[in-house]
C-alpha cells in the first residue's frame, strides 16, 4: 500500500499537467488507457495482459508521462508495475521539474537524487523539508538576505529604507562568528538563536537563548546602542525560500523589490505569522528604550 502522506505529497509537487495520448504500437497486445480527473486524481485502467507481454522499457516510457501520484497509485497494482513507477531516471526528470522553480533545495537532496534508488527519496525529502521552520547556521550564513522595515516600525524608519523608496532592499549577511555585515560593512549588530518558549496558560510567552546550538527556529538580533530587537522568527515562502518575521521588520533569502513584491511577504501577508510574545517583546523594547531617553533628559 502507499501510504497516504506520499500520495499527499505527490499531488502537491504536481506542477506540470502532462497527459498520455494515443496508444503504445510496436508490440502484439493493445495497450488501452483511460484517464479520468477528478480533483486533481487520475483512475488508469491497464489491461493485464497487456502488461505482462509487454517490455518493460516501453512501461517506463509511458511512466515518465504521468505525475508522481499516478506513479504511486500504479507502483502497488503490481510487482512489474512497481519496478516501471520506481525508476530511477522518471524520478530524476520529477526532481528537476519540481525544484526549477524553486529558490532553495539543500544539497543533501540535489545529491542524493544521483544514486540508486535516491531519486524518489529525494523528491518526498525535499517536499518534506520545505515545510522546515528551522533554520540552520550553514544555511543563515550561505544566504545574501534582503531585509525592510514594516510600515508598522514607523515612519522614521521607512522614510530611509531603500525599499520604500522604489529600489532593492538592502542586503546583508550573517556571519557564524555572531556577527552581521551589512552591504559590505559591519554595523555593530551580532545575532544569536532563539526559540519560542511554550507557557501552559499564555501559549507562546517568550523566546529562550538558544546560541549554543547550531539551529533554530528563531532569531534575536542586538545593535550595540540600540539593545536587542524583538525576535524574527523563521517561515518558509512557497518557493521554498526562508523568511525572517518580526513586528517591525523582515528578512527574505531571496532579492526583495517592492515593485513585485508578492502577498507572502507583503505586510498584510505577515501580519498574522506575528505571535502575540513577538508583539510583547516590541511593547518591552519601547518600554526600554523610552525609559532610557527619560533618564538622559
Amino acid at each position: 500500500d502507499v501510504p497516504q502522506g506520499q500520495t499527499e505529497m505527490a499531488r502537491e509537487g504536481d506542477h506540470h499537467t502532462m497527459q498520455l495520448r494515443g496508444r503504445s504500437r510496436g508490440t502484439s497486445c493493445t495497450l488501452q488507457r483511460s484517464i479520468e480527473q477528478s480533483s486533481g486524481a487520475f483512475k488508469v485502467a491497464l489491461d493485464a495482459v497487456a502488461l505482462r507481454r509487454m517490455p518493460a522499457e516501453i512501461l517506463v516510457h509511458i511512466f515518465g508521462f504521468l505525475e508522481p501520484a499516478d506513479l504511486l497509485m500504479c507502483s502497488s497494482v503490481s510487482t512489474k508495475l512497481h519496478a516501471a513507477a520506481m525508476e530511477d531516471t522518471i524520478w530524476i526528470k520529477n526532481c528537476e521539474a519540481l525544484w526549477c522553480t524553486k529558490r532553495y533545495v539543500p544539497k543533501r537532496f540535489k545529491e542524493q537524487k544521483m544514486h540508486a534508488r535516491g531519486a524518489r527519496i529525494s523528491y518526498y525529502g525535499a517536499l518534506a523539508d520545505s515545510r522546515r521552520c528551522r533554520i540552520t547556521t550553514e544555511e543563515l550564513c550561505d544566504f545574501e538576505w534582503s531585509f525592510r522595515f514594516k510600515r508598522a516600525a514607523g515612519r522614521m524608519w521607512t522614510a530611509e529604507d531603500p525599499f520604500w523608496k522604489g529600489e532593492a532592499a538592502r542586503t546583508l549577511k550573517f556571519r557564524p562568528e555572531g556577527f552581521i555585515h551589512w552591504n559590505g560593512s559591519f554595523n555593530d549588530m551580532e545575532w544569536r538563536f532563539v526559540d519560542p518558549q511554550k507557557d501552559e496558560d499564555q501559549g507562546h510567552a517568550g523566546a529562550q537563548d538558544n546560541s549554543e546550538t547550531q539551529s533554530g527556529t528563531a532569531i534575536k538580533t542586538c545593535h550595540r546602542l540600540m539593545g536587542s530587537f524583538p525576535s524574527e522568527v523563521v517561515l518558509r515562502h512557497s518557493s521554498w525560500g526562508f523568511i525572517l518575521n518580526s513586528p517591525w521588520v523582515v528578512y527574505t533569502s531571496f532579492p526583495m523589490f517592492r515593485e513585485d513584491i508578492d502577498r507572502e511577504v507583503s505586510d498584510s501577508g505577515l501580519r498574522s505569522s506575528v505571535a502575540s510574545w513577538q508583539w510583547a517583546e516590541a511593547e518591552d523594547y519601547n518600554q526600554l528604550q523610552a525609559g532610557s531617553d527619560d533618564e538622559e533628559d
